[in-house]
């Protein structure tokens, strides 16, 4: 053992020279160290010392000084003949030694740059490329010139970014068993690259699915395991990069609550052989990102055009024919590009335009359903705060005099969604024999309006124009052809704002049908 103390030295300061030009900590630590032991290395000056002869005794102490104490001899150690203590350096005293851990350090919190670690990951691919090439045997065309230049370029980009180490390309750095070890290192360090990347990107998404997510950081886990692994191929036992990604992941995946169920601890450790086919996983994913990205940003252009045409069908409604046909295109194309009918966004738009919808022809399905979906909402929200006002309400002189003109008739009601609690009132209030409700599902001819219309006893239809999701021209033609007026309900269901459009719009139709009705 003694034999080999020189070679066992050199190796443990090699390492140690690698790790502190890595770590400032460190550094500073050692340095400490050393001024702390160069402190209690300084030679006490000695004493003048005197000779006498037995003739000339030394005379005794002045009585106003007192003497010094006689120095106690110095105790010297027996010969230990059991183990050596344990050295414990950088803990405090009486700290008990913790056992070797199979998990990775803790993380220390910092927030990583990924940019920078993905930029310092890719250089250390082409160096781990070039130290394969450089170290092991030359290649056909490979010539000294050539790969001393590669080599000064990667050191000169290397002091580029912050806090880059090439171990690979300095002198003390692993000499592998064999030389294309140092392909597969390269390999693992781009993977790992594009791992990053791909959370990168993710990042710059904030509404990005869950899924997705947690799909990059089990990848991510992965890639950063398979190339430690790799570099204890190579007998180094660990990269900062890889260390870092390391910590950057478990504070993530604390954060998020999400559960990170393999290649998080040293006795799990992924296949560094395997780089091909995760690198084929990342690219997948990353594919997936992208499109996602596309897909939201031709989403935000189309949304921003569909504002743009509400804007100018609110200004001049009378002369949006034009704009209201590019307005139900818009709308179709959000559909087919995936935007669900019922989005948010979508019916805060159609919420500004819809009382001046016009009878549009042809209307496209996609629009139908978007209409649909707006209807059902409104009608739901505007039912709820209608039958919190009339609880509170009064009917208004414009029920009455509707009241009169409705007794005993009944009335068809087109839209929305049959809520028995507005039906039972405007039955109540107008004193209908009658409220013969319809709603509009999808998919179902508007021929099914015709028999309810034709009834002899029906005095008018009112027609949700709001919620309706059919083409308003049929209906209108309904009513023409069996002499009912028509009344288009741009609000609610509340009793005072029906009877307010029965008596704007047709009251003059419905006191003329009375005053004709046979005398019983």
């Amino acid at each position: 053992m003694l034999e080999n103390i020189n070679e066992i030295l050199k190796a443990v300061w090699t390492r140690f020279a690698i790790l502190a030009a890595e770590d400032p900590e460190l550094r500073g630590r050692v340095r400490q160290l050393a001024e702390a032991v160069l402190a209690h290395t300084v030679e006490p000056e000695p004493a003048a010392a005197t000779i006498h002869t037995a003739e000339e005794q030394p005379a005794p102490p002045s009585p106003e000084r007192k003497a010094r104490p006689a120095l106690k001899p110095r105790h010297v150690a027996e010969p230990r003949t059991g183990p050596l203590p344990e050295l414990t350096l950088g803990r405090a005293a009486g700290t008990a030694a913790e056992a070797p851990s199979l998990e990775y350090p803790q993380p220390r919190g910092e927030t990583a740059d990924l940019a920078l670690i993905e930029a310092r990951c890719r250089l250390k691919t082409e160096a781990a490329r070039y130290a394969a090439k450089r170290r092991g045997p030359p290649a056909a065309g490979d010539s000294s010139p050539e790969l001393d230049s590669t080599f000064r370029g990667l050191i000169a980009r290397a002091k580029e970014l912050p806090n880059c180490f090439l171990w690979m390309c300095h002198p003390s750095g692993p000499v592998p068993p064999d030389w294309n070890l140092y392909n597969e290192v390269a390999c693992c360090f781009e993977t790992l690259a594009d791992g990053v990347a791909l959370l990168g990107r993710i990042q710059e998404e904030p509404e990005t699915p869950e899924e997705l997510i947690e799909g990059a950081l089990l990848l991510l886990a992965e890639a950063q395991s398979a190339l430690r692994a790799a570099l204890a191929g190579i007998e180094w036992t660990s990269d900062s990069d890889q260390h870092e990604v390391f910590q950057w992941l478990r504070a993530t995946a604390q954060e998020r609550q999400i559960l990170i169920k393999r290649h998080m601890r040293l006795d799990d450790p992924a296949d560094p052989g395997g780089w091909s086919g995760l690198a084929e996983r990342i690219k997948l994913l990353d594919g997936q990102v992208r499109s996602r990205r596309h897909m939201l940003r031709h989403r935000k252009r189309l949304l921003g055009k569909l504002k743009h045409k509400a804007a100018l069908i609110a200004a001049a409604p009378d002369a949006a024919a034009d704009e209201w046909r590019i307005f139900a295109a818009t709308v179709e194309e959000l559909l087919q590009d995936g935007l669900p009918p019922s989005s948010r966004e979508l019916r805060e738009i159609l919420e500004k335009v819809s009382a001046w919808l016009p009878e549009l022809s042809g209307l496209s399905s996609g629009f139908r359903l978007a209409l649909r979906e707006f209807g059902r909402f409104a009608a739901a929200a505007a039912a709820t705060a209608e039958e919190e006002e009339e609880a509170h309400e009064r009917p208004s002189e414009q029920v009455l005099e509707a009241a009169k003109l409705l007794a005993g008739r009944a009335l068809v009601l087109i839209g929305g969604d049959r809520r028995p609690a507005a039906a039972e009132a405007l039955k109540s209030a107008f004193q209908l024999n009658e409220l013969y409700w319809i709603d509009t599902e999808e998919h179902k001819s508007v021929t099914r309006f015709e028999p309810f219309v034709a009834r002899p006893e029906v005095a008018a239809v009112l027609l949700a124009i709001r919620w309706s999701s059919h083409a308003y021209g049929d209906v209108s033609e309904f009513c023409e052809t069996y002499g009912k007026p028509l009344v288009r309900l741009p609000g609610g269901y509340n009793v005072n704002q029906v009877a307010a459009q029965i008596m704007q719009q047709c009251s003059a139709r419905l006191r003329e049908a009375r005053e004709h009705e046979p005398v019983a």
